[in-house]
């Protein structure tokens, strides 16, 4: 594939013309489905950036409300492994929608 951007904008537009789709692209599991659609055929896109969003939604789900269990504290390398690997996601669509 050349160019995702006019795939992206595409397959967006497409999915707000549906109000089904408006409930589905508001949870955190439609983010999820979507992407891993749409990177499925993007060889420019990590393959494994779709399984690193369920895991960093987890991690996010453990920090906001399981802190008073003892078995929620996250690793500080765990943390760093995230952060790492978001900011690398981040930097990935952010060039895939710059056109590069």
């Amino acid at each position: 594939m050349q160019d995702a951007e006019p795939i992206l904008r595409y397959s967006t537009l497409r999915r707000l013309s549906s109000s089904s789709a408006r409930q589905e692209r508001l949870t955190h599991q439609g983010v999820q489905s979507e992407f891993h659609r749409l990177a499925r055929n993007e060889p420019r896109i990590d393959p494994s950036f779709p399984p690193f969003l369920n895991r960093a939604y987890n991690l996010e789900t453990v920090a906001d409300y399981e802190t008073e269990r003892p078995d929620s504290e996250i690793p500080p390398e765990r943390s760093a492994e995230a952060i790492e690997t978001a900011a690398r996601l981040v930097e990935c669509i952010a060039g895939l929608l710059a056109g590069s």
